[in-house]
């Protein structure tokens, strides 16, 4: 991806030497892709701006994957079992609906592969356990695609928290509205549908990158006429902190998020889980940076939109994967076996309160 706009001068006292390097310096993989649907060309796509490859799709459609092979410039298709299994496949990307991932996963951590889930990781903790249990097992990395975690300005975030510039966390919200209704994965229990797990994961893994797991989660929201949630809200209690995640599918928002912190926030206006624009504010305190001739507060704002922007953003956490299979590492520090759990756990305990039973839990 093209180099971004210049850090200001107090971010980048802070987040300059934790921005992630670019991705086309990652070392290369060989990718199976299972799945050929909307958010499998993402990744191919984005895949493009690395230097690794996708040299096989499965999908249980031959047709839909070899017209993803075609325009992607993959060179096998086959079955999910035929693709990941192929020798010459170092890692394993599985983007089919959530209902799948456990079984899937087995497979390909049985092969001996690298995996990649997308998010959620499993519809429960109890699935990711299984997983967990079976990646430890085989040795091998297995990673969510929580590609957010690996953004630029999420790194940025990470960094301003824990240099404690604006003091301690006390609010976080985020949400994630957009309307999806009627889209038939959304709308089906038997496909673990609803706008919890689908769109609600990404405020639960910001709130849970920033506080970790709740005391307690208090949680409301509307069912659909075949029993999954049109919108899940939830506050989620901590020793010193309050956050509140939203998620619905009947409409659309600005998909925000804001973190208030004892001297200050952080305000990402649009769009939080993508690349986009942070905003950060200092109180006019007496510890704090002022502007030179008041208290009023300081701002500054950053974007890790590209200039000249070729990815969407999955070309991140495809690159920090790489680099962690090079490594022989099998977690990655930006999002561990703990994160998973814990957001899981959230949504389990949200679900639970809300009343979405799927039918094969």
């Amino acid at each position: 991806m093209s180099a971004f706009e210049p850090l200001p001068a107090r971010l980048a006292s802070i987040g300059a030497a934790v921005l992630p390097d670019e991705p086309s310096t990652a070392p290369s993989l060989n990718w199976a892709i299972i799945g050929a649907g909307y958010i499998a060309g993402l990744f191919a796509a984005d895949l493009q701006c690395t230097q690794s490859a996708a040299v096989a799709v499965g999908s249980r459609d031959l047709t839909k994957g070899q017209a993803f092979a075609d325009q992607f410039g993959i060179p096998f298709v086959g079955s999910y079992e035929e693709a990941m299994s192929r020798p010459d496949v170092d890692a394993v990307y599985i983007a089919t609906p959530h209902t799948f991932h456990k079984e899937q996963a087995l497979l390909a951590i049985d092969a001996g592969k690298a995996v990649m889930i997308e998010k959620p990781l499993a519809v429960n903790a109890g699935e990711a356990a299984e997983i967990r249990a079976a990646a430890e097992a085989k040795g091998v990395l297995v990673m969510e695609a929580m590609w957010s975690r690996f953004l630029p300005h999420y790194a940025l975030l990470r960094a301003i928290v824990e240099s404690g510039e604006l003091g301690e966390i006390k609010y976080v919200r985020a949400e994630h509205f957009q309307t999806l209704r009627g889209t038939e994965r959304m709308e089906r229990p038997d496909l673990a549908g609803g706008a919890l797990l689908d769109l609600g994961v990404y405020p639960a893994s910001f709130i849970e990158m920033l506080l970790g797991a709740p005391k307690s989660i208090h949680a409301s929201g509307h069912l659909t006429e075949a029993g999954v949630d049109e919108d899940s809200i939830a506050v989620l209690d901590y020793p010193a902190a309050t956050a509140v995640l939203a998620a619905h599918m009947g409409a659309s928002s600005q998909v925000a998020a804001e973190v208030a912190f004892t001297r200050g926030q952080v305000v990402l206006e649009r769009q939080f889980y993508r690349p986009t624009e942070i905003k950060v504010v200092w109180n006019g305190v007496a510890d704090g940076p002022q502007n030179a001739d008041s208290a009023e507060p300081y701002t500054e704002v950053w974007s890790d939109v590209a200039v000249d922007p070729r990815g969407g953003g999955l070309e991140y956490e495809a690159a920090a994967f790489a680099r962690a299979v090079k490594a022989g590492l099998t977690e990655l520090p930006e999002h561990g076996w703990s994160s998973v759990t814990n957001v899981l756990e959230i949504m389990d305990e949200v679900r639970h309160q809300v009343g979405v039973v799927y039918p094969f839990e």
